[in-house]
């Protein structure tokens, strides 16, 4: 009977053993269905290379995946009740403005689809922005120049897989407080700490550091909810 040499991880020990030949089988359909085995190669004397197999249930890489939900046509709006409207072709791509419903009902740039994806290491739910302007599709982003973060618009739709620890398209939503189920925050994938945020001088989107913890920064206090196609908005109330 033929011996299989094989490894296991342990923490950081490689701790080896060995099984029947017979087996081998098996593991070549784990490690079709599993990517957490790989093979790798032992020598057996000065000539002979075995094969051997490596089990890394601890080691995974980081990812994220469209899972397939969607919320369609989602209005923002932040703590003023003010509107986020997207505008790709504008030096300030995205600003928040006071809208009715009739200016909202005509108006490009402000039907958001808010796409979920799953996440390998979850830390909150893993989203990204798409809006329609002028019958294309463009994705939300945010870009690194120098030191700074700035919100983006590119033509195109959100990727179904993305892999790697970070991502400018991805947003990391959460509820603004415990227990919240009204205002969200928004954490750019891009770089820990940094948010979606509200800029008071200019009306702007834009990404910022959060204050404090113990501070409440209202700024990255957002809210989204769907077009109401047949109700009435006063935009001057608060939510």
């Amino acid at each position: 009977m033929f011996i299989l040499p094989l490894i296991q991880f342990k923490g950081q020990e490689m701790v080896p053993f060995s099984l029947p030949m017979s087996w081998l089988v098996g593991f070549v359909f784990l490690i079709e269905m599993c990517p957490c085995l790989c093979v790798i190669c032992l020598h057996s004397g000065k000539k002979n290379l075995r094969p051997a197999f490596c089990l890394l249930k601890d080691l995974e890489s980081d990812s994220w995946r469209k899972s397939g939900k969607c919320e369609k046509t989602q209005i923002l709006r932040n703590k003023q009740n003010l509107v986020l409207i997207a505008k790709p072709d504008d030096d300030d791509k995205a600003i928040f403005e006071s809208m009715t419903i009739e200016e909202m009902s005509s108006y490009p740039g402000i039907k958001f689809d808010i796409h979920s994806y799953q996440d390998t290491k979850p830390k909150g739910l893993p989203v990204a922005f798409t809006i329609q302007w002028h019958q294309k599709t463009y994705y939300m982003c945010v870009e690194k120049r120098g030191g700074n973060l700035n919100v983006q618009f590119k033509e195109g739709d959100v990727p179904n897989n993305i892999e790697g620890t970070t991502s400018n398209v991805i947003f990391i939503k959460t509820p603004f407080s415990e227990g919240d189920e009204q205002y969200y925050m928004f954490e750019t994938a891009l770089e820990q700490g940094y948010f979606l945020a509200f800029e008071k001088d200019k009306g702007r989107l834009i990404v910022k550091r959060r204050e404090a913890v113990d501070q409440v920064d209202e700024s990255i206090k957002l809210h989204h909810s769907p077009f109401p196609e047949h109700m009435h908005l006063d935009t001057s109330d608060q939510f």
